[in-house]
């Protein structure tokens, strides 16, 4: 098997992409009035982005979906005051770190 240390311009592409999205997805999130339709729907999207990104960690633990729900509480409250996609250079990365913490 032989590892490239290239990455193909497809990934760039979809990591550019993902980055572009939950990026939008944020701004859109935190522009909204907590606790309003359009809030909870702006989360939905951005909630979505982040499973479909994969940087959400997993676990087989019997608690894990309790753990999720908190998760998604603690996100709503404090993604817009305590993570800057602006300061970031490598969004994922950083978003990854600070969702896992």
């Amino acid at each position: 098997m032989v590892i490239s240390k290239y990455v193909s311009l497809t990934q760039m592409y979809n990591e550019r992409s993902n980055n572009d999205l939950l990026c939008g997805a944020i701004a859109n999130f935190c522009q909204e009035t907590s606790g309003s339709k359009e809030w909870h729907r702006a989360f939905d999207v951005l909630w979505s982005r982040i499973l479909k990104s994969k940087i959400l960690a997993t676990s087989e633990h019997s608690r894990y979906p309790d753990l999720l729900q908190e998760i998604q509480l603690e996100l709503s409250q404090k993604i817009c005051h305590e993570f800057d996609p602006e300061r970031e250079k490598n969004f994922l990365h950083s978003l990854r770190l600070w969702i896992n913490y």
